[in-house]
């Protein structure tokens, strides 16, 4: 009389066991994903600093400096136009640096729950 719904409670203890195991193997998706996402936006943040610390003042310091020479006469245009073209290079890296972190913070507050607009 005890044995006869041995069978069931067998499945219902393997279904048990299986959801704890999904239910564990989601944390630690969850887990890696905002792992991933902090390293990303650390990774842009400091990338971003780069450009923040001076680099594209200096490009511009250069390319101001090339400009005096070049109106008193002491190098060619084309060194003008080569700082000129460095300088771009650097802007819209930095413009770019400034896209990947805005890029990697909703990627971080979506892995975290926290950005909610879709």
């Amino acid at each position: 009389m005890f044995n006869r719904n041995k069978g069931g409670i067998s499945a219902a203890q393997s279904e048990l066991k299986q959801s704890e195991l999904r239910y564990i193997a989601a944390q630690n998706q969850v887990r890696n994903e905002l792992i991933q996402a902090f390293n990303n936006f650390n990774h842009t943040t400091k990338k971003l600093n780069l450009f923040k610390a001076g680099l594209v003042k200096s490009a511009k310091d250069a390319l101001d400096q090339k400009r005096g020479e070049y109106y008193r006469g002491e190098i060619h245009l084309i060194e003008v136009l080569d700082a000129q073209r460095s300088y771009d290079e650097i802007l819209a890296s930095f413009y770019s640096a400034i896209y990947d972190k805005s890029q990697a913070l909703v990627a971080l507050e979506s892995a975290a729950g926290v950005w909610d607009i879709e």
